[in-house]
């Protein structure tokens, strides 16, 4: 496989190789994609726990209605009606 980078991602990944942390270029995008599929999963977990805390939370009757969170938000951000 072939892969095309822009010139700032090329002098990244040749300065990786040239200070010895990697070997070759290939090494340096498998571990950023590694990187890139970890975070991903990490970001999906930490989605996942929140629903449930949340869902506990709307369970206990600590939620706002959906019409104050919309006055929030629009207040928040200068939303008008």
């Amino acid at each position: 496989m072939n892969i095309v980078l822009d010139s700032e991602l090329e002098k990244l990944v040749v300065k990786k190789v040239r200070s010895g942390e990697y070997e070759t270029p290939e090494a340096v995008v498998q571990d950023a994609l590694h990187l890139l599929l970890e975070w991903n999963a990490q970001e999906l977990r930490e989605s996942r726990e929140a629903v449930k805390r949340a869902i506990k939370q709307s369970e206990r009757g600590e939620g706002i209605s959906l019409e104050e969170f919309d006055e929030r938000m629009r207040s928040k951000y200068g939303i008008p009606r």
